[in-house]
């Protein structure tokens, strides 16, 4: 029986994607190139970090209130609270749900995807 209920919590949670939303840091805060190059690099340390050569992922940017830049980011590698707010300069907001909820979520913003690497 405990076996059987591991394999089918492993599979709920392999079913769970990461996602996580940046807030871009005072360097960046209002400029969109920069903003853009610090998230090309975080994506970049990703990817090492992951030891993949491509971070398959969703990624819409949008300002927040403050008119500060922030991006969501949707991908289904399992990435790490303490790795992320070590390696972007900004504020990190990080969730694990299931692949199709953030795809709702994300169809609110399809006109403004911004990435879209084969999530």
């Amino acid at each position: 029986m405990s076996m059987t209920k591991s394999l089918n919590e492993k599979s709920s949670q392999d079913d769970l994607h990461s996602f996580i939303t940046l807030s871009c840091g005072k360097p960046f805060l209002n400029d969109e190139i920069f903003a853009q190059i610090n998230l090309d690099l975080f994506l970049h340390k990703l990817a090492q970090h992951l030891n993949i050569k491509n971070v398959p992922h969703a990624c819409i940017a949008e300002r927040n209130k403050r008119f500060t830049i922030l991006y969501h980011l949707m991908t289904p590698h399992h990435v790490d609270r303490n790795w992320l707010n070590d390696n972007w300069d900004g504020r990190v907001y990080l969730h694990y749900k299931k692949k199709s909820d953030i795809v709702i979520y994300l169809e609110k913003f399809r006109k403004d995807l911004t990435y879209y690497n084969g999530v």
